[in-house]
């Protein structure tokens, strides 16, 4: 599963899923900021010496060499080898690097409470190349709680002025009157501490929610956010361009998930798939998009199936492909590079020339070689053999269907005279729909 383009996964529209996501859009954190704590857990295997400075800061590096390659972010503190892994260029590119920004009161090796270090520079941080700062912030049902949402407050801000994401770790702990009477409620202290902390409307000017979740727009460029989904990691540069023409009103973000496709090559529709493609669009609302566009035809219909589950559309990116078919002849041709793609491309030419009353006679091809050419990294010899089957189908057909958008770049390159009939693809089309959402339609008013 590859993500091409950020993901903004948090309604909020936050920086941090775009920062410190791995390539999924999942986060696999290494933390490795603790201070005194880290040293009372190695001081039994010190031998009785005291573990020094030094044995903390190569524990930390060490960490980073053997960890950091698989990880999407390495969180450290500034006092014990942040230095060193930032002059050393330790992480790989793709893991994030992000510097604890807290002050710690940590008596007897426990952190009791927090503040903003001031010795952390934010703009020096992100010269340095962090990507986000960290702060630790301990909650209890006493009379600080302001105090706690003012820091957090001032946290985000101070990030946000200097460019990088933040980053909130709060902690919960019982006040001295729930430890003793044995009341304290972690669950419940745990939800409370989100909620308040959360940064809200005032807080996040500019970058915060502000409802952005159920309204369908970012918060940063009061556009309609849309998610795009694919199965092919070439297309999200092929979209973007697109939408730019197509739908300039819209602020879409790509997501390219390859196993969707594998799983229905090898095994047909399953209904996992069904259930993964829902998640996504779940996924999608909760960020605040107003529709989802599926690119792949071959889990066109899964497309169809997840739409019952969320509230906003699914769409098909071929939809209007097929209705133009339908419309412009009645010897329609079809090509494709895979079975799992020209059957549901099939089916819904089919369905849509029996909405629309229209009589039309399909011939179908999948084209020899052509998906093995392309999972070699043979681009060439693919565009090369669907550029002939196309001639070929075309010959005998008042219109032609590439079944896949991955196949519409190859059919693009041939010359216009080699082709006598309309040549439909879907990526032009299928981007174009998102253009007459109401949302985004309302904002280009």
């Amino acid at each position: 599963m590859t993500i091409v383009q950020p993901v903004p996964l948090l309604a909020s529209g936050s920086l941090a899923p775009a920062a410190l996501a791995r390539p999924s859009g999942t986060f696999a954190m290494v933390a490795m900021d603790q201070r005194e704590s880290l040293r009372a857990m190695m001081s039994p295997h010190s031998a009785g010496d005291r573990v020094t400075d030094e044995a903390m800061v190569g524990f930390k590096l060490s960490v980073a060499r053997e960890l950091a390659p698989l990880a999407s972010t390495f969180l450290i503190d500034r006092q014990y080898g942040y230095e060193r892994v930032v002059a050393e260029r330790l992480l790989p590119a793709d893991c994030a690097l992000v510097l604890a920004a807290d002050a710690l009161d940590q008596p007897g090796g426990v952190v009791a409470d927090t503040d903003l270090d001031e010795q952390v520079d934010p703009q020096q941080a992100r010269a340095d190349g962090v990507a986000a700062l960290k702060l630790l912030v301990v909650w209890r049902r006493d009379a600080r709680r302001e105090e706690r949402i003012e820091l957090a407050a001032r946290f985000v801000a101070r990030c946000r002025e200097a460019g990088l994401a933040s980053v909130l770790e709060p902690v919960t702990r019982p006040t001295p009157e729930e430890e003793a009477a044995g009341t304290f409620d972690l669950n419940g202290s745990i939800v409370e501490a989100a909620a308040e902390l959360a940064p809200r409307p005032p807080l996040a000017a500019g970058a915060g929610r502000h409802d952005a979740g159920r309204s369908g727009m970012t918060a940063t460029t009061h556009r309609p956010r849309v998610c795009v989904l694919h199965t092919v990691t070439t297309l999200p540069a092929v979209f973007a361009a697109l939408l730019r023409q197509e739908a300039p009103g819209v602020d879409a973000y790509h997501v390219v998930d390859e196993s969707l496709l594998a799983d229905t090559v090898a095994h047909g529709m399953l209904p996992r798939t069904v259930r993964r493609l829902a998640a996504y669009a779940a996924l999608a609302e909760e960020a605040g998009a107003c529709a989802v566009l599926v690119t792949c035809s071959s889990i066109g219909g899964a497309a169809e199936l997840a739409r019952p589950h969320v509230g906003i559309p699914v769409l098909r990116v071929d939809e209007p492909m097929a209705r133009q078919a339908v419309h412009t002849g009645r010897r329609i041709a079809v090509l494709a590079t895979l079975p799992s793609t020209l059957g549901p491309t099939e089916d819904l030419i089919r369905s849509t020339a029996a909405q629309e009353g229209a009589d039309v006679e399909l011939t179908t091809s999948v084209c020899p070689g052509a998906y093995e050419a392309r999972s070699a990294g043979d681009t060439a010899e693919h565009d090369r053999l669907i550029a002939a089957e196309a001639e070929r189908l075309a010959a005998r057909a008042d219109v032609l269907v590439i079944a896949q958008a991955s196949m519409a770049q190859a059919v693009g390159r041939l010359p216009s005279h080699r082709l006598t009939v309309p040549v439909l693809t879907s990526p032009q089309s299928g981007a174009a729909q998102l253009a007459t959402l109401p949302a985004a339609q309302a904002a280009a008013r």
